[in-house]
């Protein structure tokens, strides 16, 4: 009904009864605060291994030096506490609002598409949500990824561990330049979340039954089955991270060098120039160049696949929400 024009402004409240769209969507928003929490705290607590993972896997397209010389060289230009403060604002900025988007998309994308909650779907229903939930998250956090990298790799500290910095030298160049490496990005968080998505909720479950009726069985069934879920993205997913690092490195030093838009738009988009990539890192040092950096991969994913099957849950419970609905 229409109010009456002289009548005072008033809120207007939706009921979910005259308007299905909002009943679908009201547990949804709700999990946004859990989602946030957990994502925050998981991008935090496991930046350090990433750090080590980005100078292993960027170092696949030339010198195989050791672990221990890759660290040693970025202590000297950075200092111990440079493995947990160097590029670390776009890391978490990075990974929780991309996390955040899969994790909300994903229940949205599934009910939309198959008229079913993700708990009453099947595996290739929920495997193709969370591929398409990882469309919308990658394009935003793409320019995050090569400021992420800048600094990491940044032994001339050119950039001051300046986020702005970065992203300023390569929307200055083209804007296209902050989104270098976007099919890399895209491939390869296709290739961890939709497998952990996927396998999260049968290992949990696996886990459980399997300590039984042991002291602390349910929270530490998703610490190991989270951890599980995400090491199986990781073993999928590292052949196009290690692509992806070695194309968004290459592309930051050649826009400081010069480079046409074609050569960008290349870089950015093109599927071909991801290839070449990948085609030179196997020529120079094998297949197996394509893991470097695996080991760091795995406890990195596997790692934060346990904290956010340990943290989401934890916020969700103290927040009140029923249920975030990814399993």
């Amino acid at each position: 009904r229409v109010a009456d024009r002289g009548a005072p402004n008033r809120r207007i409240r939706l009921s979910p009864a005259c308007c299905p769209q909002v009943a679908r969507m009201a547990p949804l928003m709700e999990t946004l605060g859990p989602i946030a929490g957990g994502c925050f705290f998981t991008a935090a607590a496991m930046y350090p291994v990433d750090v080590v993972r980005a100078l292993r896997m960027a170092s696949a397209g030339g010198s195989m030096d050791s672990t221990l010389v890759l660290l040693r060289r970025f202590v000297a230009v950075h200092g111990v506490v440079g493995l947990a403060r160097q590029g670390v604002l776009p890391e978490v900025v990075r990974a929780t609002w991309m996390r955040c988007v899969q994790f909300f998309c994903m229940p949205l994308f599934h009910l939309k598409f198959t008229g079913r909650p993700v708990s009453q779907g099947s595996s290739a229903s929920k495997c193709g949500a969370g591929v398409l939930a990882t469309v919308p998250a990658v394009l935003t956090i793409t320019p995050l990824e090569n400021a992420k990298i800048a600094l990491q790799l940044d032994e001339a500290r050119k950039f001051e561990n300046s986020m702005v910095k970065v992203l300023r030298q390569l929307g200055a160049r083209s804007w296209a330049a902050p989104l270098i490496g976007w099919q890399g990005v895209q491939l390869r968080q296709a290739a961890w979340f939709a497998p952990y998505i996927c396998a999260l909720g049968p290992l949990e479950r696996t886990c459980r039954e399997a300590l039984g009726s042991a002291p602390g069985a349910d929270m530490f069934g998703k610490v190991m089955g989270g951890f599980a879920a995400g090491t199986l993205g990781a073993a999928l997913n590292t052949p196009f991270d290690v692509v992806r690092t070695n194309l968004q490195k290459e592309g930051i030093s050649r826009i400081s060098s010069g480079m046409a838009n074609r050569e960008i738009y290349s870089m950015a988009f093109g599927i071909g120039e991801y290839m070449r990539i990948g085609k030179r890192i196997i020529g120079q040092n094998g297949f197996g160049a394509m893991y470097r950096g695996f080991a760091f991969k795995a406890v990195h994913l596997g790692g934060s696949g346990a904290c956010l099957a340990y943290f989401i849950p934890l916020f969700q419970q103290a927040m009140g929400v029923k249920n975030v609905g990814i399993a």
